[in-house]
């Protein structure tokens, strides 16, 4: 299989849509021969290839409508109106599809009984199938440049116009069926007619045609699936999953109900989960608002009037790293400003001997604590702070010192201490 194959499965009517003949397709035709099954069985010979499906041409109106400039949608709800002189049913009863839009600015446009739409989408769905589109069979047929391309279809001649256009004529009269169609009476456009069909001959009756071309004929011997599989490629044909009938996409093509159980089990599991570590999960929050609200006593000087406590780690943060050096250390040690300016000896000074003795060369949050590096300018400056912050509410966990040049640098994490009972 390459990535081109594709079933290409023509819905059977006289048999209520439950049998179809179907063929494996790539780009030049069909890879096999054509076979007959319920769709049942189609579906498990699939091996994953997209299915397209076809409705018989002569259930399908091919039509043009000129359309305001609008969105795809607003043009499909605009299509029964536009059309309104040319139906015969009710529009409520029809199903419009829409192509491609012409030079002119009409539009294609493909018309269908919405029951026949619906009997044969659920006829698929009962069978598990998937249609990947659906076309009318005769909207395969691309149109060829100078000639008209016919397809004899058992009682139905199915015509493509050099232009595009698209007729369903009787075949009982081959002869004035195609004459309906105005080919002799045009001085360019059609050049000559190619009839396709399942005989072995040329219908005799087509041999009269006069038309600058001649008619020729060509025997479908490997069956019309095949024909049409590699005539759709170049058609482009319109699809008629549109509108109500649309292929869901995103989490709407999900099939939810066969997960019903598998989701069902997993709630239930993450609502155990969430029961059992609600306590913990209360008590780490009471901790993170503890050092939210402490972050914020310890930079109110820095930090804008009516600051919310959650935003202060994130706000001094920023604030500590646009400081220069020099005056980091003059902020203190967010969320232990207190016991820092109890280390320096010149507290109430900021551009005294503090900012050389302990300055903050690096602050961040890291989870419910505060990681930060002090670059000192000895090691005593370093010993005078783990003896105050060992005696605060804080708990301080310090790293091995490192010599930073001539000063020495050192990390360390801050988090709230636990109470004693």
């Amino acid at each position: 299989m390459t990535t081109h194959d594709s079933i290409l499965l023509r819905f059977d009517p006289d048999s209520d849509w439950r049998e179809a003949n179907w063929v494996v397709c790539d780009a030049d035709g069909a890879v096999g021969s054509e076979r007959r099954d319920v769709l049942e069985t189609i579906v498990a010979e699939c091996a994953g290839r997209p299915i397209i499906g076809l409705l018989p041409g002569a259930a399908v109106l091919a039509t043009r409508a000129a359309l305001p400039r609008a969105s795809r949608n607003k043009r499909l709800q605009a299509l029964p109106y536009a059309l309104e002189d040319q139906l015969a049913a009710d529009p409520e009863t029809l199903h419009f599809a829409l192509g491609r839009e012409s030079d002119d600015g009409s539009c294609e446009v493909e018309i269908v009984a919405r029951e026949l739409v619906e009997s044969v989408l659920a006829r698929c769905r009962s069978a598990d199938l998937t249609l990947a589109a659906l076309h009318a069979d005769a909207a395969c047929i691309a149109p060829k440049p100078g000639d008209l391309q016919v397809w004899i279809d058992g009682d139905d001649m199915h015509v493509r116009h050099p232009d595009g256009r698209r007729q369903t004529l009787p075949a009982a009269d081959l002869l004035a069926a195609v004459r309906l169609t105005g080919i002799e009476t045009q001085t360019d456009g059609v050049l000559g007619v190619r009839v396709y069909g399942d005989g072995l001959e040329a219908p005799a009756a087509l041999t009269t045609l006069d038309v600058a071309g001649g008619v020729k004929y060509s025997p479908l011997d490997t069956g019309a699936l095949a024909w049409l599989g590699r005539q759709r490629t170049l058609a482009a044909p319109v699809d008629l999953l549109q509108g109500e009938f649309a292929r869901p996409s995103g989490w709407s093509a999900v099939d939810w109900t066969r997960w019903r159980t598998t989701a069902a089990a997993a709630v239930a599991l993450a609502l155990i989960s969430l029961g059992v570590g609600a306590d913990d999960f209360r008590r780490s929050r009471a901790l993170e608002r503890e050092l939210d609200a402490a972050l914020l006593d310890a930079g109110r000087t820095l930090l804008p009037q009516g600051t919310d406590p959650a935003d202060a780690a994130s706000l001094l943060r920023g604030r500590v790293r646009s400081l220069p050096p020099a005056t980091t250390g003059t902020i203190g040690l967010p969320a232990a400003a207190a016991a820092l300016a109890t280390a320096t000896p010149s507290r109430g000074n900021p551009n005294g001997a503090a900012t050389d003795a302990l300055r903050i060369s690096k602050l961040e949050t890291e989870g419910a604590g505060v990681r930060v590096t002090l670059d000192a300018a000895n090691l005593a400056a370093i010993e005078t702070l783990k003896k105050s912050l060992g005696s605060s509410t804080w708990r301080v966990d310090f790293g091995p010192t490192r010599q930073n040049g001539e000063r020495i640098a050192v990390d360390a994490r801050l988090s709230k201490a636990e109470r004693r009972p």
